[in-house]
């Protein structure tokens, strides 16, 4: 306020949507854990839907972590029984698998000759050792350095210059002397390691769950994401990639697209064919009015508010449940979404069996502070190639073109490799060709 700001600061919910800073810290605080993560979501679920993909893998990979989620028909996957640390959370989240593997991973050889990456992480201070403020043990971002993915020389913010000599000692120390490899080796292993755990991150929410990873379209953000998203996809053959316009600000992004949000819940705890009339009516209007005087103190327009209901259904005896919609078809449409589901994600279902109706839970939805995403302001009194520089490719070093993203037109359409820079991040590509769409977003085709 001191300094001119007029909006009122919200905070960012973990299933979606935002919340004054007084329901935060009252009676919602436990709704904020991986609240980051979600907003990245909702940033790459708006732009993905701008460049025309519905069933996305979303994964963002920043200094610390790896987070992998999942839009399916358009729609970010939620959850209602998760765990973080060991403690079980029964409150709406956006279903985000998080790993201990970023660009601030540190890489080491333990006691048995193993090489390990993270999740031990250099973070902000001292962070790297090529970014030259006192960090000396090597990390992911090292390895990128030394095979030329990041380009040595290169300035970011805060007076930071890449500096390949300190991350290639780092290696040599920690890694490359105690393997008996070239510093370039040791820089490849690295990379392969952290990788591999990245896509076992992937497979767990495709794969382990009866999904092909190769029907969705991968959409790379967070600072260091379009860095290995190549090499990821190319792992569990993708075919298309999808890197929105600000990768490294897309969390950021996401957080300015969400909307009010509030839900809430009742225990029906009853089987279906034994339920009162009406019951679950009367439930989802009760609910509907504390949504309604939450968001009258919430000060939002309850005429602005949509809601949406669904039921916790679970065969008798089940210890898991599956949430479905509840509208106008009522219990009998709800039943039948179950039994499909339930067969989508398990392989059968027992249309003779009883189905529980655990709870009823009803959320409300105030509109999006934005209703439309922007065009990128494209530069084009330049072109966009700015240098050439070796790149680590097949156990060699090769020139390649180094391009400007702030500078890519739309329409524009280049084969690697190549080195693509902006602020926020960097894209490496292999042989695979990137064509710029009208959002400012690049979608790559994956060779197979």
């Amino acid at each position: 306020a001191a300094d001119g700001v007029t909006a009122e600061p919200t905070i960012m919910q973990s299933g979606g949507g935002v919340m004054p800073i007084e329901t935060a810290s009252s009676v919602k605080a436990v709704h904020t854990c991986l609240s980051g993560p979600a907003a990245g979501m909702i940033g790459a679920q708006r732009f993905a839907a701008a460049a025309g993909h519905a069933d996305v893998v979303t994964i963002d990979m920043g200094g610390t972590s790896f987070d992998v989620g999942l839009i399916q028909g358009g729609e970010i996957l939620t959850r209602y029984d998760s765990a973080i640390e060991g403690f079980p959370l029964r409150v709406p989240m956006f279903d985000i698998i998080t790993l201990g593997a970023g660009g601030g991973s540190i890489a080491s050889v333990d006691a048995g000759g193993l090489l390990k990456v993270g999740p031990e992480s250099a973070g902000a201070r001292p962070g790297p050792a090529a970014y030259g403020k006192g960090g000396e043990r090597p990390t992911v971002t090292d390895a990128n350095v030394v095979l030329g993915r990041l380009r040595p020389g290169r300035t970011l913010g805060g007076g930071i210059v890449i500096d390949r000599d300190k991350a290639a000692k780092a290696i040599a120390t920690h890694v490359a002397a105690p393997l008996g490899l070239t510093v370039e080796q040791a820089a490849v292993g690295i990379l392969q390691v952290v990788n591999a755990a990245m896509v076992r991150g992937m497979r767990r929410i495709t794969v382990e769950r009866g999904l092909d990873p190769r029907d969705f379209v991968v959409t790379a953000f967070g600072g260091a994401g379009p860095l290995h998203a190549v090499d990821l996809c190319a792992e569990l053959d993708v075919a298309t990639l999808h890197v929105p316009p600000s990768p490294g600000l897309l969390c950021g992004i996401g957080l300015l697209l969400a909307p009010w949000r509030h839900e809430e819940t009742a225990m029906i705890g009853r089987v279906a064919d034994r339920l009162p009339a009406g019951l679950i009516d009367e439930r989802v209007a009760a609910l509907r009015q504390r949504i309604a005087a939450q968001a009258r103190g919430d000060a939002i327009d309850t005429a602005t508010v949509a809601i949406a209901a669904t039921l916790d259904l679970r065969y008798r005896g089940q210890g898991h449940q599956i949430p479905v919609p509840y509208g106008d078809g009522g219990l009998e449409a709800a039943l039948e979404t179950f039994h499909a589901a339930h067969k989508r994600a398990f392989g059968y279902d027992r249309r003779d069996e009883a189905v529980e109706v655990v709870l009823v839970r009803v959320a409300g939805t105030g509109p999006a502070p934005i209703d439309r995403l922007p065009l990128p302001e494209i530069e084009t009194g330049a072109g966009p190639l700015i240098a050439r520089s070796p790149l680590f490719l097949d156990g060699a070093f090769v020139e390649v073109p180094v391009y400007d993203r702030a500078r890519l037109a739309p329409g524009t359409t280049l084969t690697g490799p190549l080195i693509v820079e902006q602020q926020d991040t960097t894209l490496i590509l292999g042989p695979q060709t990137l064509t710029v769409d009208a959002f400012g977003g690049i979608t790559i085709g994956m060779k197979r």
